[in-house]
């Protein structure tokens, strides 16, 4: 059996407009920088100490950041325009550190690259390359899956064409069917987890769209994580982290969270919580 066990955390404090956080790597260490990062939506982390952080608040306000210890800077704010969001939801980063964004209202992926303008994928629509509401991404190789959540599908991108190269489901409780899908998550590049959040599973498929398998997991649930061999489960409505082995069994659980949605692996293999309800990134290591 494995556990958690907190770090640390993104403290935020409740009730203003621009959330005042500190960052603490472990309980034992000072504060190393003032953040802000109001309700949390995903995270990916930047490999330098800071993470790219999609957060809304209650008034609607929509950011793309990045929060690190020394402060924070916005990629996109609120808007509909070229580089603006609504409603931001799930992160990926690839191997070249270009970010992939789920501009949920917009329906869109924007890009994000070091010394490029911002770029977007797709449009609103129901069409192959087109999104209604898309909230999870991930990324492997060239192979962008995108939880196309209203459309109940996910659609593979290859990123270096623009190409899609396959819709995965519809709506359904079939095998090849899904309601809303939340979140997804890559266990290699031919191989990806889908979270389907309406009936509570996760299911195996790989890029080509076949269906390998199936577990389940809590209804609602919208965050996804695949390390080590195991699947990490935000359950959002029942304010914890699941973990759940190969033959689908839950192996550790992390209560007394607060709206957890977005998961992340830290850049030394921790798991990295967005705690919504409590303007934070909370850190857990894995025992």
């Amino acid at each position: 059996m494995i556990g958690l066990t907190r770090r640390g955390f993104l403290q935020a404090a409740a009730g203003t407009l621009v959330l005042r956080c500190v960052l603490r790597v472990s309980a034992e260490e000072a504060p190393r920088g003032i953040l802000s990062v109001p309700r949390p939506q995903y995270a990916s982390p930047m490999g330098d100490g800071s993470y790219l952080v999609s957060w809304v608040t209650e008034g609607g306000m929509s950011r793309v950041s990045v929060v690190g210890p020394d402060g924070t800077r916005d990629l996109a704010r609120t808007g509909s325009g070229d580089g603006a969001v609504l409603h931001p939801q799930g992160i990926a980063r690839d191997e070249e550190g270009t970010a992939y964004v789920c501009d949920s209202r917009n329906g869109r992926v924007l890009t994000f690259a070091e010394g490029k303008a911002p770029g977007a994928i797709g449009r609103i629509g129901f069409l192959p390359g087109q999104f209604h509401l898309p909230q999870g991404c991930a990324v492997a190789g060239s192979a962008l899956a995108v939880a196309d959540t209203q459309n109940h599908r996910v659609q593979v991108i290859d990123v270096a064409g623009g190409e899609v190269t396959c819709v995965i489901g519809r709506l359904g409780d079939g095998d090849a069917e899904f309601r809303r899908p939340s979140d997804v998550a890559f266990e290699d590049e031919s191989t990806l987890w889908i979270l389907d959040a309406g009936p509570g599973r996760a299911v195996k498929h790989d890029v080509e769209g076949k269906r390998l398998g199936s577990v389940a997991v809590p209804v609602g649930a919208q965050g996804l994580l695949c390390l080590g061999g195991r699947l990490f489960v935000s359950d959002t409505r029942g304010g914890r982290v699941v973990v759940i082995d190969a033959k689908g069994r839950v192996v550790a659980s992390q209560e007394g969270l607060s709206s957890p949605r977005g998961l992340c692996a830290g850049a030394k293999g921790e798991v990295v919580v967005c705690e919504s309800g409590a303007d934070r990134l909370s850190v857990f290591s894995l025992e």
